[in-house]
């Protein structure tokens, strides 16, 4: 069951955009600040909902406008345009330009992997805020079509093979975690999970199926998690921490 006090991961407002939220337990205000690549970060103190955390990004909007517009000549103004492209072993978009009326796009799965074709009509100004969330939207929902069909199966026969059992399988649109497992034996998966490599998507289901065993992180987990990752787990952990789950940086990085 849901909590009143269960806040989403992301949230978007029409004047500023997305916001990545992250709960803190330990926090005693809210702190809002831009990283790098131009993405608010909002930390949230506990029990607080929703509409909670969208009342002070209401109070807080002269000031965080204030804040983007002093930081405006040091982030890039956008990320999607005609050469972008993710090129991964299970997840591939292209962005064409052309008479489409608007933005639309088109997915489908074949052999194991999703194809996204995102086309933005030559009258729109792809640069504008409007189309970079449009067409950041579609990315996710083509991400979140791949997921679904690509990463449960794949995670059935890994439970099958090591003789575990799973309840449900859930694919959600998560940038706090890779993935996590419940007390009642459902796993879920992050939709940015198909952006990784093979053996790193299946390292992470790896994690949670060893958490079937062992919910915490001591010892024994990750001697057996080691065991299910043919000694290389500790490798493969360091590894993950190569990749942030966060659509906009990843394309960042590709471009750099």
């Amino acid at each position: 069951m849901n909590s009143r006090y269960d806040i989403p991961s992301r949230l978007h407002d029409q004047d500023l955009g997305w916001f990545s939220l992250r709960l803190n337990p330990r926090a005693k205000r809210y702190i809002v600040r831009i990283d790098k690549h131009g993405e608010w970060l909002m930390t949230v103190p506990p029990m607080q909902t929703k509409a909670d955390v969208v009342r002070t990004i209401d109070k807080m909007r002269e000031d965080l406008r204030k804040h983007r517009a002093r930081l405006e000549h040091k982030l890039p103004h956008h990320i999607f345009d005609t050469t972008t492209c993710i090129h991964t072993p299970t997840f591939r978009m292209r962005l064409e330009r052309g008479k489409t009326d608007g933005i639309k796009g088109s997915i489908k799965v074949e052999g194991g992997v999703g194809h996204l074709s995102v086309y933005v009509d030559e009258r729109v100004d792809i640069t504008s805020r409007g189309a970079q969330d449009a067409i950041e939207r579609l990315c996710v929902q083509g991400l979140r079509f791949t997921a679904q069909r690509i990463l449960p199966p794949r995670l059935m026969t890994l439970a099958k093979q090591y003789g575990l059992s799973i309840n449900k399988v859930g694919i959600h649109n998560t940038t706090s975690r890779w993935g996590s497992r419940s007390s009642k034996g459902n796993i879920n998966l992050s939709l940015y999970l198909v952006l990784l490599p093979h053996h790193l998507q299946d390292h992470v289901m790896k994690h949670e199926l060893t958490h079937i065993l062992h919910m915490d992180h001591s010892e024994a987990f990750w001697h057996q998690l080691d065991i299910l990752c043919q000694g290389r787990a500790k490798e493969e952990d360091k590894e993950m921490s190569n990749y942030r789950i966060n659509l906009r940086h990843y394309l960042r990085e590709c471009s750099e």
